[in-house]
């Protein structure tokens, strides 16, 4: 079946770049070269540690002085680390924009929520959920990312967004 992409609801599409978990000068050196004003850091990953990400982020503030930094934990941390890692992460990025998916469950992100000065933004509690809107329902966020190809496509997607009530950011997951 075919179906028509929805109307257009902008003409430009901002991105970021995404800083995978390397060290500190090589995280510097691609946010410099990347001429984005934002800046996805990956964080909380099995072979790094919180000391290292404090790095990695500081690292990319120093490219980028005026820029936003994200950080994506993807599901990584149980709440208490959460509220720990994301306070050293702030202030590292001398203040981050938002926090993607600290934690797996909607009620931990809703505790992590009410317990940091970052906005929280719901990833994979979107697109892996069977309930994508439970997020919004629960209070867990303050945004959503949303990906096209895991909600079925672009329709789906602005459907989500609009039924959420929750600003959106749309990314990809590097298929769409």
């Amino acid at each position: 079946a075919t179906r028509r992409l929805p109307v257009a609801r902008r003409d430009q599409v901002p991105i970021n770049v995404t800083i995978p978990v390397v060290d500190a000068d090589r995280a510097r050196q691609m946010a410099a070269e990347s001429a984005c004003l934002t800046a996805k850091v990956k964080v909380a990953d099995p072979r790094s540690d919180l000391r290292e990400d404090c790095r990695r982020v500081a690292a990319v503030r120093e490219a980028m002085p005026d820029g936003r930094i994200r950080v994506d934990a993807n599901t990584a941390w149980d709440v208490d680390t959460a509220v720990r890692a994301i306070t050293e992460l702030d202030a590292a990025a001398e203040g981050l924009e938002y926090v993607e998916q600290p934690c797996a469950s909607v009620a931990d992100l809703a505790q992590v929520r009410r317990k940091v000065n970052v906005p929280v933004a719901a990833d994979e509690s979107v697109r892996r959920a069977e309930d994508p809107l439970a997020v919004a329902r629960a209070g867990a966020a303050d945004l959503i990312i949303v990906k096209a190809q895991p909600l079925a496509g672009v329709a789906r997607a602005l459907e989500v967004i609009d039924a959420a009530g929750l600003p959106a950011v749309v990314s990809s997951a590097l298929d769409t």
